[in-house]
């Protein structure tokens, strides 16, 4: 059941406190808008030191209700990290980069923002 609904009821419940918040939803007058991003993928990536590694990363909007929207999650790197790149939701990280590095995979929809926190793993020989 959607976040919409659950919301529907409770103002149904609650109209004799709230009567013109009720009109407003009975009339559909509600409109989506993004209130979080949720950044999905892998947290950690196992290092091929022989030729690197890639991951792919998906951002989604998701609407004041916890409904899934339709805008664009542009993805980036919060900060620049030495032999790790980002294009088009595919993470790339160079051979060299260390055991234990960290970096943060961040989604952005217009002023919405979310992060995941990725790691390095460099597996001992």
């Amino acid at each position: 059941m959607s976040k919409k609904l659950d919301i529907i009821k409770k103002a149904v419940f609650y109209a004799h406190e709230n009567p013109t918040e009720l009109a407003t939803i009975l009339a559909g007058n509600i409109s989506d808008v993004a209130t979080k991003v949720v950044v999905s993928g892998a947290t950690s990536i196992d290092l091929n030191t022989t030729s690197g590694s890639t991951a792919d990363y998906v951002g989604k909007a998701l609407s004041q209700f916890g409904d899934e929207m339709d805008s664009s999650v542009t993805l980036a790197l919060k900060s620049e990290v030495t032999g790790v790149s980002i294009s088009s939701g595919t993470v790339t990280v160079a051979k060299t980069v260390t055991d234990g590095t960290k970096f943060v995979v961040k989604g952005t929809c217009g002023s919405i923002v979310g992060e995941l926190e990725v790691t390095v793993n460099v597996a001992s020989a």
